[in-house]
């Protein structure tokens, strides 16, 4: 049976965080960041298996995600404000050391801060991220990379690239979900979950400004 799970708004650095959260309140924490395009839900098979051993799981919408802040504008999406947000919701829910799993972006955000902040972090898993101090030297060993990761810089684009990932009902974004995993990871409706909340008002922006 799934482990019962809640979920609150905190409000830290001037913005709001949409945060999921399960198991007991003394256990162990684990913070979850979730990658692009997703949300919290990235995590909702892992959420109850984790709070179930023992874990005091916290889930965010990271900025720009869901239902948590959408501001306008890159300043608002430097890694040092992700960073940040991170640290001062652990403070804001009363957590000390805590261990902390990154996938995609969030894994970007998750290698930054135990670099910064490494008294704050027990653990560190990182999915689907390098780690910062290989980028270069990978960008100039395989220059296929390089096309792989133009992507970013495209992102940086005014207004086309909301306009391109939105067409035709989200395929691209769809696309980019369901080929990166393995067969069958993502049902319809999964993908559809996921549509909804690209289509919240500022969203599809805030998610493209890193």
């Amino acid at each position: 049976m799934p482990h019962e799970q809640t979920e609150r708004i905190v409000e830290i650095n001037g913005i709001e965080l949409h945060v999921m959260e399960a198991g007991r309140s003394d256990g162990e924490p684990i913070l979850l960041l979730h990658g692009f395009p997703e949300f919290w839900w990235a995590w909702r098979n892992q959420i109850s298996a984790l709070a179930e051993v023992g874990f005091r799981v916290i889930a965010p919408d990271l900025r720009g995600y869901r239902q948590s802040s959408a501001l306008p504008g890159w300043k608002n999406y430097t890694v040092e404000k992700l960073v940040s947000d991170v640290v001062e919701l652990a403070a804001a829910l009363r957590v000390g050391r805590f261990n902390l799993v990154g996938l995609d972006w969030g894994g970007i955000i998750a290698w930054t801060l135990a670099a910064r902040h490494p008294v704050l972090v027990h653990r560190l898993v990182v999915l689907n991220a390098p780690h910062l101090d290989i980028v270069q030297t990978v960008l100039k060993e395989r220059p296929t990379q390089i096309l792989k990761s133009s992507y970013i810089g495209f992102f940086q684009l005014p207004l086309l690239p909301e306009r391109m990932l939105a067409a035709m009902s989200f395929k691209i974004l769809r696309t980019a979900l369901s080929q990166t995993a393995r067969a069958g990871t993502f049902t319809f409706a999964e993908l559809n979950a996921y549509q909804t909340e690209w289509q919240r008002p500022g969203r599809l922006g805030a998610i493209t400004e890193r």
